[in-house]
C-alpha cells in the first residue's frame, strides 16, 4: 500500500533485527504506547509461524518511501470474538517525525484495505482521551468516538480510561 507519505508493506525477515531493536526501546514509544517489550525468540517465532500475517490479525512496516527506513508499524486485530471488524493499533517510532501526517495516511491506508479485503462493518482505535495527537489521527480519518470505558488499563499503576472510536464502512471516505 502506497501513500504519498509512507508506503504499508508485511514484514520480512530482513526486517526482523530493525523491528526487534526498535520495539525493545521503550523511550521512543512516547506516553501512550504499551510497554510491553517482546523477546528475539518470540518476535522470531511469530514471525516463523505466519509473517505476522493472518486472516485476523496483522502487522505491517510504515516505509519511508525515499530511504526505504522502517519508520513504524500499524496492526489490526480482533477486540473480540464476537466483533464484526478489527481494532487497529500504530506507532510512528521516531519522535522526530511525528505530527507530519504519517499515522493518519497509515491508519486510512489500512482502514481502506481492511474493508475492501474483509466483510466487515466497523473499525476501531482505543485511545487514552489525554492522547491528543492519536485523537487528531481519529478525527482526521473519520472516527467518531462512540464512548470511554473506564478503568480499562492500568498504566503507571492506576487505572486509565480509554475511549473508544469508530469508522463503519458507510462512512468511509
Amino acid at each position: 500500500m502506497k501513500g504519498s507519505k509512507i508506503h504499508l508493506r508485511t514484514v520480512r525477515t530482513s526486517d526482523l533485527e530493525i523491528l526487534l531493536e526498535l520495539m525493545s526501546d521503550i523511550s521512543n514509544r512516547g506516553n501512550y504506547f504499551p510497554l510491553e517489550l517482546h523477546s528475539e525468540v518470540t518476535l522470531r517465532s511469530r514471525y516463523q509461524v505466519n509473517g505476522m500475517w493472518s486472516d485476523d490479525n496483522g502487522v505491517l512496516v510504515m516505509i519511508e518511501p525515499s530511504s526505504g527506513k522502517i519508520i513504524g508499524l500499524i496492526t489490526f486485530f480482533k477486540p473480540g470474538h464476537y466483533y464484526n471488524g478489527y481494532e487497529i493499533g500504530y506507532i510512528v517510532y521516531d519522535a522526530s517525525l511525528r505530527g507530519q501526517g504519517i499515522a493518519p495516511e497509515a491508519v486510512r491506508l489500512l482502514s481502506d484495505y481492511l474493508f475492501a479485503w474483509k466483510p466487515i462493518s466497523r473499525l476501531q482505535l482505543q485511545i487514552q482521551p489525554e492522547n491528543q495527537a492519536s485523537v487528531r489521527v481519529a478525527e482526521k480519518c473519520g472516527f467518531q468516538m462512540e464512548g470511554v470505558a473506564r478503568a480499562a488499563l492500568i498504566v503507571d499503576g492506576r487505572p486509565t480510561d480509554i475511549a473508544v472510536y469508530s469508522l463503519l464502512r458507510d462512512e468511509l471516505k
